[in-house]
């Protein structure tokens, strides 16, 4: 799974603690959220389905993984689509996700940028404020 992959990035890339200062300080208070519905990744032929809700909890179904997450998302540059999402994993089945990995992931938190696009509606997670570093797109289902 994408979730899986980017915890392991961002030990090596971005921290929570490397967000970068003038991201953070110019983020505002939760908005109303441009994630909320369903999303699909295709993680090599492997399907990844996120379901952001607007209770503020996050949902992936990659292969036999089920992880449920809870969210906030902040806006840093809404009219450049971009957002950073505080995401803590509260549950997940421990069962192989895309890649086949089996580790469970309850407790993890992560913050990641989100950039989202119009033309089809997708966003991208990316590691770094120059938006180089980027996964995605997923696409939106709704």
């Amino acid at each position: 799974m994408f979730y899986r992959a980017a915890l392991s990035a961002i030990a090596c890339v971005l921290t929570v603690a490397q967000i970068p200062e003038s991201l953070a300080a110019k983020s505002n208070s939760s908005v109303q959220s441009p994630v909320i519905g369903s999303w699909t990744f295709d993680s090599n032929g492997c399907e990844e389905t996120y379901h952001f809700s607007a209770d503020g909890i996050r949902t992936v179904t990659a292969n036999q993984e089920v992880v449920k997450a809870r969210y906030q998302l902040r806006a840093l540059r809404p009219q450049q689509g971009l957002y950073l999402i505080t995401d803590t994993v509260i549950s997940d089945n421990g069962k192989p996700d895309c890649s086949g990995d089996t580790s469970v992931m309850t407790g993890d938190t992560v913050q990641l940028l989100m950039r989202f696009q119009e033309s089809p509606k997708r966003f991208s997670f990316c590691f770094d404020d120059a938006l180089l570093g980027c996964v995605g797109p997923f696409i939106h289902n709704d």
